[in-house]
């Protein structure tokens, strides 16, 4: 299991649950934390089973729940591996 991390969090206070998503570059889901409770979620670099990902850019989704239910996508963004 990898000990690297990758924290994404937003600064609303109107925020009740955040959900990220992480894609290969092909399109294909590779991790999706489902909806965790607060701002911030956290990503260890590897799959929903625990693999780490190779080195290389991978796409990411955040969406956000907001206090009254409403669902917000944010813009879809990128990060990268290097071990």
């Amino acid at each position: 299991m990898s000990t690297d991390v990758c924290t994404f969090s937003v600064q609303d206070t109107e925020v009740n649950s955040i959900c990220l998503r992480v894609f290969d570059l092909a399109g294909s889901l590779i991790f999706d934390a489902g909806w965790q409770a607060g701002r911030h979620v956290v990503w260890r670099g590897d799959t929903d089973d625990g693999v780490p990902l190779a080195n290389g850019a991978y796409l990411y989704s955040l969406s956000v729940k907001q206090p009254d239910g409403e669902i917000v996508q944010l813009p879809t963004g990128a990060v990268f591996i290097s071990r």
